[in-house]
Parts: structure tokens; C-alpha cells; sequence
């Protein structure tokens, strides 16, 4: 990551202030937000990182902030189902294996964060990855309180979907922006949280994302727009509602989506019902528009988190036999825990399975 306080001229050279190697991507940065929010060991990153430098670099920033990886890059996890073998030669590619049927070449992105906040993102993604759930990664789904994907690692991710459809628990939709496989999950989806980009690549106002979403067969949509308010709307009792996040100085905006997701994942988890985890996400991400950070939910995020408005719950050490949340990136999850209500900070007793939460037509519209 870049940071700049001059416009970079595209076809010359431009200086950056400073440069940062961290952990990042959708899921990557929800997970580490939820994990921030919940406790330490609560959350899984189902995702393909594999090993080299900037694997390690992961590795170690998901350590740190408390985020659990399945690799589905490990040893155990090879043959069918695994890497997408790329062209006999040639540069690896984000979502293929390496030239000469390499390793897997983990997807580095490009940022650029300017001046006023506002960043530039290129990155290869993982949209042509074939990697497949691993058993271990199955496992963890089948635990879940709550699945977030977001159209990377498609054929995980799918399967991620099917999987916790099956086994009833929440999934969420990252829909950042239009990816065509994505289009058919939406059946699979509880809530589809769309961005206002999603919407206008289809050539939509936010309403109308709304209606496309629903009628796609997703169970509860809801569309970002950047600090306007965010509005939802669900299928079963037509309830919506809106909700206005607060008004910060945008520092740095890289991530803020991110941190959305992974706050509003983290609420569903609980079952707070959706205005509340909407109110909760909306207050998250303007905490993380507000400083500069590599990750959404870095070590120094982490203690801003503390001072965000109704917090979900107080964060613990993860204890022994207890369920996890997960993300995935891919597919990115949260692991099945209690459901205290957004006024009961939870305790150790509190974190037992139960049902997971559903969209329902007895939702209160939100205040703005």
C-alpha cells in the first residue's frame, strides 16, 4: 500500500509519503474486524494463501489480530479440487498455480490511499481460482453462525453457500461489485449487502438494487453508499428501513466496506436483529474511515473498537471446545456462538449454539 499526498500521474513516476505490506482483501479485512468485535479465536478465514514472503506476511497479521486461517492451499489439500493449473509458462497469475504447474501464486493488490482519503485499488483477485473446500474447512462451516463470501475463490465459495444453506445457517453476501457467477447465489443468500457501485454497474438507483436483489431470490438486501444512509429492505413482510451513518472527517477509506461486512456479520452471529447490526456496522466503518491503518481491523484498530458506540460484546481469550465464527474469503465465516440481544454484553455461559438468524418480517425500521 502507497500512501500519497500528491495526484499520481498515470505513464510517469510519482513519489508516495510511505508503503505498507500487510494482510488484506474483503474477507482478509471483515474477518479482522469481526474478530476485533468478538473475541480472540472466534473467527475463521477459510481462504488460499499458500507460503512465499507476502504469504508469510499474512499469515503473521491474521496471527496477530486474532483471526483463525484454513489454508486451502495446505499440503493435505492437493489433487482434485485443488490449484487451477495455469499455462506451462508464463507469470502467475492472481487465481491460477504458477508457471511450469508451480506453486499457487497468492493475488497481490495495489493501493494507493491519497490525500483526502479516497484510494485506488488493482488487484489480479481470485475470481479464475478453482481451490475447493478442504474437510477441515467444511468442518468449520458446519459450525457457523454465519457464512460471509464475496466472489473470489468461486468454486469455494459456492460450495461454502450450498453447505451452510444446508445445514441452516446465515449467509452474507459481499456485493462490492457485479461478478457474473455471483448473480446465481443470490438464491442462497439471507443478506445481500451490495454497494452503491454494485448497483450502478447494472445501471440502478439504490432501490432499484434493492428489488433486483430481492427478486434474485436473496432473503434481505441492503445498499452502502459511502457516509449517505444505508437502506434495507426484506423479502418476508416487506419490512425496510435506512440507516445514517455518523458524520466523521474520512482519513483514510481504504477498507471501510470491509469493516461493514464484518461488523455487520459479527452482529448477525449474535442475532441482533438487522437495523441493529446495520447500526452497528454503519458506526464501525466510520470509526475505520477515521485513522489510517494497513488493515481494517489492525492491532492499533483494534483498541479504537473499544471506544465505538454499543459494542457488541466484550472480547475473551476463545475457550476450549467452544464453537468458532468464520469468514470466508472466499469463503469467509463466522462460527457458530450465543445470540445475546445488543443491550446483554455476552459472557462465557453465553456462548453456546443456537438457531441461526433469519431474516424477519417483524423488524423495526431503524432510526436515521
Amino acid at each position: 500500500m502507497q500512501r500519497v499526498s500528491e495526484p499520481v500521474v498515470l505513464g510517469g513516476k510519482s513519489r508516495s509519503d510511505a508503503v505498507e505490506l500487510a494482510a488484506g482483501g474483503p474477507a482478509a479485512n471483515a474477518a479482522v474486524t469481526a474478530a476485533a468485535l468478538l473475541h480472540r479465536g472466534a473467527v475463521t478465514l477459510i481462504s488460499a494463501v499458500g507460503t512465499g514472503v507476502a504469504a508469510d506476511v499474512v499469515r503473521a497479521d491474521l496471527t496477530a489480530c486474532g483471526v483463525r486461517l484454513v489454508d486451502l492451499v495446505a499440503p493435505d489439500h492437493g489433487g482434485a479440487g485443488g490449484a487451477a493449473r495455469g499455462p506451462a509458462r508464463g507469470p502467475a497469475r492472481g487465481g491460477v498455480a504458477g508457471g511450469d504447474g508451480g506453486a499457487w501464486a497468492l493475488p497481490v493488490a495495489t493501493c494507493v490511499v491519497h490525500a483526502d482519503g479516497e484510494r485506488t485499488v488493482v488487484s489480479p483477485g481470485a475470481q479464475s481460482s478453482t481451490w475447493n473446500l478442504s474437510d477441515e474447512a467444511r468442518d468449520e462451516i458446519a459450525r457457523a453462525a454465519a457464512v460471509l463470501v464475496d466472489g473470489h475463490h468461486p468454486v469455494a465459495g459456492e460450495a461454502a453457500l450450498h453447505l451452510a444453506r444446508a445445514g441452516r445457517v446465515t449467509t452474507v453476501l459481499d456485493a462490492g461489485s457485479v461478478k457474473a457467477h455471483v448473480e446465481g447465489w443470490l438464491r442462497l443468500v439471507d443478506v445481500a449487502a451490495a454497494s452503491s457501485a454494485y448497483g450502478r454497474q447494472l445501471g440502478l438507483h439504490p432501490s432499484g438494487t434493492l428489488d433486483h436483489l430481492l427478486e434474485s431470490g436473496c432473503g434481505t438486501a441492503l445498499v452502502t453508499d459511502g457516509p449517505r444512509a444505508v437502506r434495507w429492505r426484506s423479502a418476508r413482510g416487506g419490512s425496510e428501513g435506512a440507516v445514517t451513518p455518523p458524520a466523521v472527517t474520512a482519513v483514510d477509506s481504504l477498507g471501510a466496506g470491509d469493516a461493514f461486512h464484518g461488523a455487520l456479520v459479527a452482529a448477525l452471529a449474535q442475532g441482533q436483529a438487522l437495523p441493529g447490526a446495520v447500526g452497528l456496522a454503519c458506526r464501525v466503518a466510520a470509526v475505520r474511515v477515521s485513522h489510517a491503518s494497513s488493515v481494517a481491523g489492525s492491532p492499533t484498530s483494534r483498541q479504537r473498537w473499544d471506544h465505538a458506540p454499543e459494542r457488541t460484546c466484550r472480547r475473551r481469550d476463545h475457550q476450549p471446545g467452544e464453537r468458532r465464527p468464520v469468514d470466508v474469503t472466499a469463503a469467509g465465516r463466522l462460527g457458530r456462538t450465543s445470540r445475546p440481544t445488543k443491550e446483554q454484553p455476552c459472557s462465557p455461559a453465553s456462548w453456546r449454539s443456537s438457531a441461526p438468524w433469519r431474516p424477519s418480517s417483524s423488524a423495526r425500521t431503524a432510526p436515521s
